[in-house]
């Protein structure tokens, strides 16, 4: 997984663009459900949250209650612009976005990957508990590992997300207005 990042002809603003809508997919879903339809009031407070979680901030124009997917439609079209903004100014600029995401990316991808191996480490000391529940120490520990390994996968786009998207955001408009200057 870490080796897909560096490549150098992966797509990271694709990955981050798709990690961003799946991020706030299931934020939503979390906070709001997947069926009902939900009032103003609430849309606002759950946007108001996960655009705390990404440093950016999300709205709900319309001064109506709606359902969930009609309101991931919204944000999903929401994040795609301004990413698609924030794509265009580093383009114009002469700041490398891909090689300073992709270092971000490196540094999660260790930083997870080492608490991974510390959690597996526990778990091997304390699988040997299971045998007096009945359960055979190698099934608990692969058990074990792969919900761990799920869990670690899942903090690396989170955080992939959280620690980067509100920075690409505010570091393109910075890069606007210093444009900006220098054309008028």
């Amino acid at each position: 997984i870490r080796d897909s990042a560096l490549e150098p002809n992966v797509d990271l603003r694709h990955k981050l663009l798709t990690d961003s809508k799946e991020f706030i997919a299931e934020r939503l879903t979390q906070e709001l459900g997947s069926q009902k339809a939900h009032s103003y009031s609430e849309i606002q407070t759950t946007l108001e949250k996960i655009g705390k979680e990404l440093k950016t901030p999300l709205s709900w124009d319309p001064k109506r209650g709606a359902k969930t997917t009609e309101i991931l439609q919204a944000v999903d079209s929401q994040i795609t612009k301004k990413l698609q903004t924030a794509f265009g100014e580093f383009d114009r600029s002469e700041v490398k976005l891909d090689e300073v995401y992709r270092q971000a990316l490196l540094t999660t991808f260790d930083q997870e990957w080492s608490n991974h191996l510390e959690t597996m480490a526990s778990i091997k000391k304390g699988v040997q508990w299971v045998s007096n529940l009945g359960e055979k120490p190698e099934d608990a520990y692969k058990q074990r590992g792969f919900e761990t390994f799920k869990d670690t996968l899942k903090q690396i786009r989170d955080r992939g997300v959280t620690e980067n998207l509100g920075q690409i955001i505010v570091g393109a408009s910075i890069l606007k207005s210093k444009r900006e200057r220098e054309e008028s």
